[in-house]
């Protein structure tokens, strides 16, 4: 089931695919990264923003501290969730599987991580707060490995 990256990624000692991926060193390439990032950054405005909308309403620095708060997580989050299929997909071997256990490995990361937050922070609903944000990434889970997997198929057989 775990073996060697693929092509389309680069291990250590190896050299660097054009198209890119994280290697089975958990180093990102530039490809990797960049492809992670951008996802990244869009859940930090897209989050941020929501929270700080919905808590306008009270104290403006209040607002503020939700929006960073919420916006941070959320860009740290993807970017590790993103990068954690971009290696599941390079080295989970069994095909039947792959798509199916990188998905599943970056929902339990967002679930554990979200939970825990709130967990900490006191948040009463813990179960309706994050149920909408869990929906989304496993939508943009499923979405981005489909991506690797089209990434992959584009690659000259060597």
């Amino acid at each position: 089931m775990v073996g060697k990256p693929r092509q389309l990624y680069r291990g250590r000692g190896q050299g660097l695919a054009d198209t890119g991926g994280v290697s089975a060193g958990l180093r990102p390439n530039r490809e990797a990264l960049l492809r992670s990032l951008w996802p990244a950054l869009a859940a930090l405005m897209g989050y941020g923003a929501w929270a700080y909308y919905i808590n306008a309403v009270y104290e403006p620095a209040l607002a503020l501290r939700a929006g960073l708060i919420q916006g941070s997580y959320a860009f740290v989050l993807t970017l590790l969730a993103s990068l954690l299929y971009e290696w599941l997909f390079a080295v989970l071997r069994n095909r039947a599987l792959r798509k199916t256990l990188t998905v599943g490995a970056g929902l339990v990361l967002q679930l554990v991580t979200i939970v825990s937050i709130h967990l900490v922070a006191g948040t009463p609903a813990i179960l309706a707060t994050v149920t909408p944000g869990l929906l989304i990434g496993g939508v943009y889970a499923a979405l981005y490995v489909n991506l690797l997997g089209r990434l992959e198929a584009r690659q000259p057989a060597i």
